[in-house]
């Protein structure tokens, strides 16, 4: 619960980095809250328009979209990279990766590490662990729409 109040402190604080730890227990008590507001809605209201939940949502929009650029800088990527979320299917599989990756050792361009001592080698190492993490993330891309495109000709063709 402390990552989750940490990151609403930080509203709009889109400098820095946010931790692994940090960006998921924020995620986990996000959809925990979210979830228990949205079934308090439907016993309360009854209807369609689940207004409880749609303040929350609103809510925690910019502290989400913070918290996902400063853990986009831990990763030693720009903030912009989260754009990449408006692209369909692929998009939001792209940034789920990207959050999943581990932290870049040491200071980055976006300021200090958790640990500021690692070593240079690390780095390097990092780099290569990054590159292999994106080339298998494009591997399964590619797989999971040509399944979707097989699957939609095969849908078509028997129409």
């Amino acid at each position: 619960m402390h990552y989750y109040i940490e990151a609403l402190k930080k509203y709009f604080v889109l400098k820095g980095r946010a931790s692994l730890p940090e960006f998921w227990y924020f995620a986990l008590f996000n959809f925990i809250i979210g979830l228990f507001l949205y079934i308090l809605g439907k016993l309360i209201f009854k209807t369609n328009i689940n207004l409880i939940y749609y303040i929350y949502c609103l809510a925690v929009l910019l502290p989400s979209i913070a918290i996902n650029i400063r853990r986009l800088h831990d990763i030693g990527k720009s903030g912009w990279t989260l754009l990449f979320q408006l692209l369909p299917i692929i998009g939001p599989i792209i940034i789920i990766v990207l959050n999943l990756m581990e932290s870049e050792p040491g200071d980055n361009k976006y300021g200090p590490g958790k640990d500021s001592t690692q070593k240079l080698e690390d780095k390097d190492a990092y780099r290569k662990k990054i590159n292999q993490t994106m080339i298998y993330t494009a591997v399964i891309v590619v797989f999971f729409l040509s399944t979707i495109l097989f699957t939609v000709f095969s849908f078509l063709k028997n129409q």
